[in-house]
């Protein structure tokens, strides 16, 4: 059976006949016609000088060849690390964020401050690679894709450790597959790998360290899907899996290595480990001595001895630890660029600023499920929907708060995406009189003549809108709301509240009624499946939709969806069963025109990329919209000059 087989070995054998073609000769030119030259008079010649021995060229250093593991290419001509550096090992690098993790358990994250941990702990079999956002081999060799494309082949690396020494093999891999994702008992986001006929994908384990994922039907996203997966390990974990340790209650494991586990009971196959985590302070962490990434030179990554992420309360406090120099990267606010351009050479930083806008969507939703009859009413209304996006002046986001450094936002599928299709554009744009019309139509008047518009049994129409304190510009952009719902009669309550608190709130459908937040994006959306499918564990404006399947399947035991959910399931299957990415592109871009349509979330505007780092980082520059050396995994390679 024909295979298409990656492996790293090809890719630097390519690499070498590359760089040998690039010296041939070049091609010949046509010679004129000689012509005979006239007579000259004999003239003296003086004596030539020497010609100075030419030195010798040195030879090229030889590429370490690890014992196992991996080589990042680090400043190796023909990769797309060629402008990077080989570094130095040793230090601290020091960043923040402004919200405390809820977990550290990668499988129960559901939110960007609870991933800060998992992410440098953890690696997939494959990841998409840090400079050139292709798939490549990680915590596999190779992959082997069959002719029918119906099954992978993977092949582990042999001599990898887990941070406590352990052998990782296969017996990780099958555990954290079968008996974690497939696990009922489990809460995993499944719903990312369900193929389009409505199965999972099933696995075998051929040897040690070779296993083997079998899908029933064409799964387009097969490798990033399940190939991505964190893989976690099985001799600390399997005890509070109940299918492998009965004497458990159910769920047991969905609170495991929570933010009160003690450090040394969690290991990793990542760059680094946990060491300690105060709340409300810090996370520490320090490089893991297993890790089996080198550079070129043979130094074993990452060159950061430790992680040290202060958690603060706002954005402005993370702006000034870095002003004063207390973190080496941050992302700045539209606000504080020219300020910190201006001061950047004195202090010894620069500022990288790129039209790119970041991934991910800011956006107001309401829940559809709320307890209250008339807001459930309302909030289910696409004209009230309508009315919203209307009320939204995005203009006065992107000139005002994001000081012209943003775009306005109307699709599901982050700009940098492929799948981002700008020909299904339909955006409600700020205009009041509109939005007070469709409130009118909707029956809702003020009465009373107070300025608040009453419903037909003369209750005001009042809401409460939360977002996450300490974040400035979705603050901001709930007092622009705030103001203009003022003017159409709506009264709007606006709560900023702590990070963690919001997303309890979100993902168990009580306690709130509006929202201004972000979801982060990404390059391929299928695995926004667990936002868009109606059964998704992030459907959380409507829980309802999934009923039994769903989150909440005890709080909505019947399915009650959008008229329109049914058509984006069907979308999402096609786009998984598409032969390829330009085939699966018509389905994203109807998807993105049913949400354009029916308003479950009311997008607003997003910044374009600006990001910060002082001079004593090396390989920091490359920096952008993808990944930063701030990131997961470009701390590796990040080192201090």
């Amino acid at each position: 059976m024909a295979r298409l087989k990656v492996s790293m070995s090809l890719l630097l054998t390519a690499l070498l006949v590359v760089s040998i073609l690039a010296m041939g000769c070049p091609p010949p030119t046509e010679v004129p016609p000689v012509v005979a030259a006239p007579p000259v008079e004999p003239v003296e010649v003086p004596p030539v000088a020497p010609v100075p021995p030419v030195a010798p060229v040195p030879p090229v250093a030889p590429v370490f060849v690890p014992p196992f593991g991996r080589v990042i290419p680090l400043g190796m001509p023909g990769t797309a690390y060629a402008g990077l550096e080989v570094g130095q090992r040793g230090g601290t690098f020091r960043t923040s964020m402004i919200s405390n993790p809820k977990h550290f358990n990668s499988i129960m994250v559901r939110d960007t401050a609870s991933a800060v941990v998992p992410d440098r702990m953890f690696h997939g079999l494959v990841e998409r690679d840090t400079m050139t956002m292709e798939h490549v081999p990680v915590l596999a060799e190779s992959w082997e894709v069959a002719e029918d494309g119906l099954s992978i082949t993977f092949r582990l690396r042999q001599g990898i450790r887990w941070s406590d020494g352990e052998p990782f093999n296969a017996d990780d891999v099958m555990f954290t597959w079968r008996d974690l994702w497939l696990n009922p008992d489990v809460a995993a986001r499944r719903v990312i790998w369900e193929l389009p006929d409505g199965t999972m994908p099933s696995f075998e384990r051929i040897d040690d360290y070779t296993v083997r994922v079998i899908v029933s039907t064409w799964f387009r996203p097969l490798l990033g899907a399940v190939g991505t997966t964190p893989i976690l390990p099985q001799h600390k974990l399997w005890q509070y899996v109940r299918k492998l340790n009965p004497a458990l209650e159910k769920c047991q494991f969905n609170t495991a290595w929570g933010v009160d586990v003690d450090p040394k009971a969690m290991v990793g196959t990542g760059p680094y480990v946990l060491e300690k985590f105060i709340p409300d302070l810090a996370i520490k962490m320090v490089r893991n001595l297993h890790y089996w990434q080198f550079d070129p030179a043979g130094t074993q990554l990452p060159y950061f001895d430790r992680l040290l992420v202060h958690i603060v309360e706002s954005i402005d406090v993370a702006i000034l630890k870095f002003r004063a120099g207390k973190t080496d990267a941050v992302g700045p606010r539209p606000e504080d660029v020219a300020a910190m351009v201006a001061e950047a050479r004195d202090r010894g930083y620069r500022v990288l600023i790129h039209d790119t806008p970041h991934f991910g969507q800011e956006f107001l939703s309401f829940l559809q499920d709320v307890e209250d009859p008339n807001l459930r009413g309302l909030f289910r209304d696409l004209r009230f929907r309508q009315a919203m996006s209307h009320s939204i002046d995005r203009d006065e986001i992107i000139d005002g708060l994001f000081l012209g450094m943003g775009v306005e936002l109307w699709s599901p599928v982050s700009i940098p995406s492929p799948f981002y299709a700008p020909e299904k554009k339909l955006l409600l744009r700020y205009n009041l009189d509109k939005a007070r019309a469709l409130l009118d139509d909707i029956g809702l008047r003020d009465t009373d003549g107070d300025g608040i518009r009453e419903f037909p049994d003369r209750t005001p129409v009042r809401f409460t809108v939360m977002t996450n304190a300490g974040n400035t510009l979705r603050e901001g952009i709930g007092l622009l709301l705030q103001a203009d719902l003022r003017k159409i009669g709506i009264d709007m309550i606006f709560t900023p509240i702590p990070f963690p608190t919001l997303v309890g709130r979100l993902t168990s459908a009580t306690d709130w009624e509006g929202v201004i937040i972000g979801f982060t994006g990404a390059l391929d959306p299928h695995g926004a499946g667990v936002i868009w499918k109606s059964t998704g564990d992030l459907h959380f404006w409507r829980f309802s939709a999934g009923g039994p399947d769903g989150r909440l399947p005890e709080k909505f035991p019947v399915a009650d969806p959008m008229e329109w959910s049914a058509r984006v399931d069907e979308l999402w299957a096609l786009q998984a069963a598409a032969k390829s990415d330009a085939e699966a592109f018509p389905y994203f871009a109807e998807f993105q025109r049913i949400v354009a349509e029916n308003l479950p979330v009311i997008y607003t505007a997003a910044r374009t990329f600006q990001f910060a780092i002082y001079d004593h980082l090396g390989n920091a520059d490359w920096s952008n919209v993808n990944a930063t050396v701030a990131g997961a995994r470009g701390v590796i390679f990040g080192f201090l000059r």
